[in-house]
């Protein structure tokens, strides 16, 4: 483990590359993968953080029970609602700043379609004329194509 935290940099950012080349693969030759692959990091994230939720609130009732001498219904109870009052907390406080996640958000994907422009209009204005032509009569054959089997 030891090893594995000394590497380079570079080495690092390679296999971190690869390793979502290599996600991103998978996802395009077999997509229904990418719902399954999500659900199952989503399900280990839940199972860990609500280990941890447990095991902060039984620490924090034997505390109760053990050093302040409540009855264990008791100590439940003062668990319970500070464990409620501390999640609506942490609610109140996400929402507060959601619209400047939203902004966030917004912002990487406007930048995000500004590249993907960009780079349309590069490659299009490399392209030759005949290259163009086969382009736009490419994708009109398949749009009739496709009007044609709907209408038929």
């Amino acid at each position: 483990m030891k090893r594995l935290l000394r590497m380079s940099p570079r080495l690092l950012s390679i296999v971190k590359k690869s390793l979502i080349i290599v996600l991103l693969f998978t996802w395009l030759v077999m997509p229904e993968l990418l719902w399954h692959k999500i659900s199952l990091i989503a399900y280990k994230i839940g199972v860990i953080l609500h280990l941890i939720y447990e095991t902060c609130a039984f620490v924090v009732e034997e505390a109760l029970i053990h050093g302040a001498g409540m009855p264990k219904h008791y100590a439940q109870m003062t668990v319970f609602y500070l464990s409620l009052l501390i999640g609506l907390g942490i609610v109140y406080l996400l929402w507060r700043r959601l619209p400047h996640f939203l902004t966030c958000f917004k912002n990487r994907l406007e930048l995000l379609a500004a590249e993907l422009k960009f780079q349309l209009l590069k490659t299009w204005l490399c392209l030759t004329l005949w290259q163009k032509l086969k382009f736009i009569l490419f994708h009109l054959m398949i749009v009739a194509g496709v009007f044609t089997l709907m209408f038929s």
